[in-house]
């Protein structure tokens, strides 16, 4: 996971930060609304998390050290 994954979603102010939803949290939410209503709760939300991840991985992808 990015350190962009992990910061906030809609920072207002530096003081923000660290408060609120993740913006891995926030994508995993919208994504919940393109997973299937018939899966269960809990396969619903891993679906939103793995969506919500190959996104940030393309805004984001990492940088190779080495």
């Amino acid at each position: 996971m990015t350190i962009q994954a992990e910061r906030a979603a809609h920072p207002v102010e530096p003081s923000m930060l660290e408060k609120g939803l993740t913006k891995r949290e926030y994508i995993a939410a919208i994504a919940l609304l393109a997973t299937s209503a018939s899966a269960s709760p809990h396969e619903r939300a891993k679906e939103a998390v793995i969506l919500a991840d190959a996104l940030l991985e393309v805004l984001h992808p990492p940088t190779a050290h080495g």
